[in-house]
């Protein structure tokens, strides 16, 4: 049932990301909601940046008996599945609220799933889809108003075991070296009039472990063109 995970791994983790970008860059905003059920933990974060300055708030409450997307001033609500999130922050001492309509734009596309061992021990096994859309509303600063015009917007949803997720990962052998303890990962959503995708890149040391991506033409969105995955 959807009140326990298949695992009883206190790492999973089953979230939600929405940004929402003016498109000419003059201000942005990102949702984030993520729920760990096998540590009783709903939290979520808001970030508004506008001009030179970055407006932040973070919440979180006990997950249980509530399994409803809404913690504190912050709650997701999926009007039509797939295709419209409304992202609501109530006013309060916070200092900023928000009333945003996300739309999507394209279809979901699910990415390969991402999996890893070391030394024998399961370290991420996890799934995600991407997809890009638009955003309308209206965002409150304590710098002022700020209203989003056909924004363009980006989102995932990702779940299961990722590394460093609510307890410390276990020493199992010997620190890795230098060169392989870092983590490049970068995620970029794009959009014009007439196309738009998203490419992903992520580097472990000097090895590419994953690069997918794809183009969609808006007017026919269930057309993509699909970059060849990479992995070495």
């Amino acid at each position: 049932t959807f009140d326990h995970a298949g695992t009883s791994d206190p790492r999973f983790f089953d979230r939600w990301w929405l940004a929402c970008y003016a498109t000419e860059g003059s201000a942005a905003a990102q949702v984030t909601m993520g729920m760990y059920k096998n540590m009783n933990v709903l939290d979520g974060g808001v970030m508004v940046l506008a001009g030179a300055r970055q407006h932040n708030l973070r919440v979180s409450r006990s997950l249980r008996p509530d399994f409803e997307p809404a913690v504190g001033p912050l709650r997701v609500e999926v009007e039509v599945p797939l295709e419209r999130h409304r992202l609501v922050v109530a006013p309060g001492e916070h200092g900023i609220a928000l009333d945003l309509v996300w739309s999507a734009v394209l279809p979901p596309e699910e990415e390969h799933p991402h999996f890893a061992r070391v030394r024998g021990r399961v370290t991420e096994d996890y799934h995600r889809f991407d997809q890009g859309g638009g955003v309308s509303g209206v965002i409150e600063t304590p710098d002022g108003t700020i209203r989003a015009d056909r924004w363009w917007g980006g989102r995932d949803h990702s779940w299961g075991v990722r590394p460093s997720v609510g307890i410390p990962e276990p020493v199992t052998g010997p620190s890795p070296a230098p060169g392989d303890a870092g983590f490049l990962f970068a995620f970029l959503f794009f959009s014009t009039r007439d196309w738009a995708g998203h490419v992903q890149l992520a580097e472990r040391g000097d090895r590419q472990v994953y690069l997918p991506g794809l183009l969609r033409a808006r007017s026919r969105p269930h057309v993509a063109r699909h970059v060849p995955r990479a992995t070495q």
